[in-house]
């Protein structure tokens, strides 16, 4: 770079218009090289500083790399990553959810799982969220994104989505998310035993003693119910209230009750 800078006329058009592409082109080289470096040490310190885990996953190739997780950072057969950490942390149902993640042919994408871990029986819920670019040479797709923790948050939503879909005086599912819980248990466990009860002449005690004292009625009714079908419950029942004084429970099963 010196000696073209020191570069001097040479009289020759050809030859001083050849100097100045050369040089300018260097240049700009130059800045390029600095502007990437720069780049890369503010990504080197977004990385170093953040509690995301980064990832890049090439469709030719059918590998994950991996920067900024505690102890798998670098470069995976997509099938040995899933073998020693996805198949083993992660339920059927959100395995699925990952394997369509991978492969979508969505611009962006994003995917909430949980994450199960021996000293955290229930979980730890995390996001993964990538964007996706085509080679245009050859098609093939590439997703970078990151994994997020977002336990807290999301066990703040199921929550609030609990409290929804819960009855407030007995505990047990309102109507209707209650039988779309019904619908999918079934799916997995199609045989039964359904049970419908009614109590009778409440709407009668309601009017003539008031709803605080329904309410009563209700919960200590509900404490009852539970104690009688607890084990059966714990195994997987569902109990709903299905009107002001009906109440609908699911025993799962084929054996007789």
């Amino acid at each position: 770079m010196a000696g073209l800078k020191n570069f001097k006329p040479s009289g020759i058009r050809e030859v001083d218009e050849l100097h100045q592409v050369v040089e300018h082109l260097t240049e700009s080289e130059i800045r390029t090289e600095n502007q990437l470096s720069e780049e890369k040490e503010r990504y080197r310190i977004a990385v170093e500083s953040s509690g995301d885990m980064f990832f890049t996953y090439r469709e030719k190739e059918n590998t994950l790399e991996i920067v900024n997780s505690q102890n798998r950072d670098g470069v995976w057969p997509l099938s040995q990553y899933w073998q020693t950490l996805i198949g083993s942390h992660f339920s059927a149902e959100d395995q699925a959810k990952l394997i369509a993640f991978l492969h979508t042919r969505e611009e962006k994408a994003s995917v909430q799982v949980c994450f199960l871990l021996p000293e955290e029986p229930d979980g730890r819920w995390v996001e993964l969220s990538g964007k996706t670019s085509v080679d245009a040479r050859d098609g093939h797709r590439r997703m970078v994104g990151f994994v997020r923790d977002i336990h807290e948050m999301k066990m703040k939503e199921l929550e609030r989505e609990g409290r929804q879909m819960r009855d407030p005086v007995t505990g047990f599912y309102r109507l209707k998310p209650g039988i779309e819980v019904l619908e999918k248990a079934r799916r997995q466990e199609p045989e039964g035993l359904l049970v419908l009860i009614d109590i009778f002449h409440f709407a009668y005690i309601v009017k003539n003693y008031g709803l605080t004292f329904g309410d009563v009625i209700l919960e200590e009714f509900a404490k009852m119910f539970l104690d009688a079908c607890g084990e059966m419950a714990e195994g997987g029942g569902i109990l709903i209230r299905a009107g002001s004084d009906e109440f609908l429970a699911w025993i799962p099963g084929g054996e007789e009750r």
